[in-house]
C-alpha cells in the first residue's frame, strides 16, 4: 500500500540552503544489450538512465554511488528498479529534488522502498524502487526558487520505518 508521509519540510533556518548533491561522479554506461551499469568507482545514476535502459533495471555497482530522483521526459512515466552496491563499507546516497510530502512510498517485501512523484497535472509520475541504499536527501527543490535545498536526509532505516508505520495506520 502506497503512503504519504506528512512530515513538515525544514526551513531555511532549520536547514541551511545548499546543494549536497556530490559533484564529479562517473555517469553510467550503456552495453550494446540495451541495459544501462555502474563501475566499480563513483557513479552518479539519474531518471535519464532508467528510462534508457532496456529493463528499467539497473545495478549500480561498488563505490560510493549517487542516484539522483529529479525531472525526466514528462510524457514518460518511468517504474524502475535501481540496485545500490551491496558492499558495506560504501555509502550510497539518493537525492529527491522535491519535499518529502510530494512523494508516496511503498515499503517492498524484500526490504526495498518504493517512491513515486505525485507532483505530475495528471496525477501521475515516476516510481523508482532502490535497495542498499544508506541515505535519502529531499532537496526541496520549488520552481520559484524559495526554499530551495532546505535538505531534509532519512537513512535507509528510518526511511523504511517512517514507511512501516505510516502503513499500520
Amino acid at each position: 500500500m502506497a503512503v504519504s508521509l506528512n512530515i513538515a519540510a525544514p526551513t531555511e533556518m532549520d536547514a541551511p540552503s545548499t546543494d549536497v548533491t556530490p559533484t564529479g561522479l562517473s555517469p553510467l554506461t550503456g552495453q550494446g544489450d540495451g541495459k544501462v551499469v555502474g563501475s566499480a568507482g563513483n557513479d552518479r545514476g539519474t531518471l535519464f538512465d532508467v528510462q534508457k535502459d532496456s529493463d528499467q533495471v539497473i545495478k549500480l555497482g561498488a563505490g560510493d554511488d549517487v542516484f539522483v530522483f529529479g525531472p525526466n521526459d514528462i510524457n514518460v512515466d518511468l517504474n524502475g528498479i535501481i540496485k545500490m552496491g551491496e558492499n558495506a563499507s560504501d555509502y550510497d546516497q539518493i537525492f529527491l529534488n522535491h519535499r518529502i510530502n510530494d512523494y508516496i512510498f511503498t515499503s517492498r517485501s524484500d526490504g526495498g522502498i518504493k517512491i513515486q512523484y505525485i507532483g505530475e497535472p495528471d496525477g501521475s509520475g515516476d516510481a523508482v524502487s532502490f535497495y542498499e541504499a544508506e541515505s535519502f536527501t529531499f532537496r526541496n527543490i520549488t520552481p520559484d526558487g524559495s526554499g530551495n535545498y532546505t535538505n531534509q536526509t532519512f537513512t535507509q532505516d528510518e526511511l523504511y520505518a517512517l514507511i512501516i508505520a505510516a502503513e499500520a495506520l
